[in-house]
């Protein structure tokens, strides 16, 4: 059973190939109908390419639009597209040019929705149709096409391939901007909409490898929210996750773009300040501590601690560089909370606290 994102999906994919299927029906009706009119052709097979060229491509769309499973009844109408073009082959009489651009234009459409099995799988259909069609009639083979029958499948040979042509590229441009969606979901945290802590991570890193390089300037910042317990104690956790989304945003109000904040877990958040030494964070983490605490304490008794470590020489891997920080932050905390501290300032009796 399909879920209803699934069932979207399918149905997404039936409209996509309904202008196709549609267009080349009708266009390959035109030329089928010159052979057809050559041949002096009954009513019977007036009314069939009228079905094939006019009816069937809109039958096909609500078969499979209102279905439960809208791949399983599109892969049926591909195997009946498959079956009428052997079918018309034959009545045809196997005429050439219509019988060839027939064959190569159902080839091109079940390569393009699902690849060589399918491909494959419609062929065999084709040739079974052709096959129960062939051995019980009398159709007069007929392989050479007249100027007639040339002139009507003109417009099939110029246009449907446009046509393919167009449908392939906006599918190319929906699956790149899908793609992108997926990026961002994937670098995303959901609850306050920054990186996650491991996109966050891997830019960290990026800025450690940039500064082994050409010694750039960065610094790192490491804070979270005090006393972010009593907030989810007191007013619940749907408060609390407001709580996050608040800080969230007037962070981001805080710092450039070219900072990079990212959630670390919880209620902690590392925000990478390029261009920028320990006294230069240390006054922007000040001012973004005043900024939240100004904005958000009146409403819950939420501040910010803040740790901040510089990158220099001395730290090994990235990994140091925000363990640095995080010693800062604890520091803040040690002392009172709502401070910033930087790592530099730390002495040893401090560092060995932490420890």
């Amino acid at each position: 059973m399909m879920n209803a994102t699934q069932r979207r999906r399918g149905r997404q994919l039936v409209r996509r190939i309904y202008p196709s299927r549609g267009a080349g029906f009708a266009l390959g009706a035109i030329s089928v109908a010159s052979v057809l009119f050559e041949q002096g052709a009954g009513p019977a097979s007036w009314l069939m390419i009228a079905f094939s060229g006019l009816v069937w491509p809109h039958l096909a769309y609500w078969h499979a639009h209102l279905s439960d499973n809208p791949y399983r009844s599109e892969k049926i109408n591909q195997h009946f597209d498959a079956a009428q073009c052997g079918f018309w082959t034959v009545m045809m009489g196997f005429n050439l040019l219509p019988s060839v651009m027939a064959f190569s234009m159902l080839g091109m459409v079940l390569l393009s929705l699902g690849g060589k099995r399918r491909c494959l799988n419609g062929m065999l259909v084709y040739s079974l149709s052709a096959a129960v069609t062939w051995l019980p009639s009398d159709v007069p083979t007929q392989l050479q096409s007249s100027l007639f029958t040339l002139l009507a499948s003109i417009p099939a040979l110029l246009f449907y391939p446009l046509l393919i042509g167009y449908s392939a590229y906006r599918f190319a441009l929906a699956a790149n901007e899908q793609r992108k969606q997926l990026e961002i979901v994937s670098r995303t945290d959901g609850l306050s909409g920054l990186f996650n802590r491991q996109h966050w991570e891997q830019r960290v890193a990026e800025a450690f490898a940039s500064n082994q390089k050409d010694q750039s300037a960065y610094s790192l910042l490491m804070l979270d929210i005090d006393y972010f317990k009593q907030v989810n104690d007191r007013f619940g956790h749907v408060a609390g996750d407001d709580v996050i989304r608040q800080v969230a945003r007037l962070l981001e109000e805080c710092f450039q773009q070219s900072a990079c904040i990212g959630r670390y877990g919880g209620d902690e958040f590392g925000i990478l300040l390029p261009d920028c030494n320990a006294a230069q964070a240390l006054e922007r983490a000040e001012q973004a501590r005043q900024h939240v605490f100004s904005r958000l304490h009146s409403n819950s008794p939420a501040t910010l601690s803040l740790g901040i470590a510089e990158l220099n020489a001395d730290k090994e891997s990235y990994a140091d560089w925000i363990l640095h920080a995080d010693l800062a932050l604890y520091q803040a905390k040690r002392q009172g909370r709502n401070r910033a501290v930087c790592f530099s300032e730390l002495d040893d009796a401090c560092l060995a606290a932490e420890a």
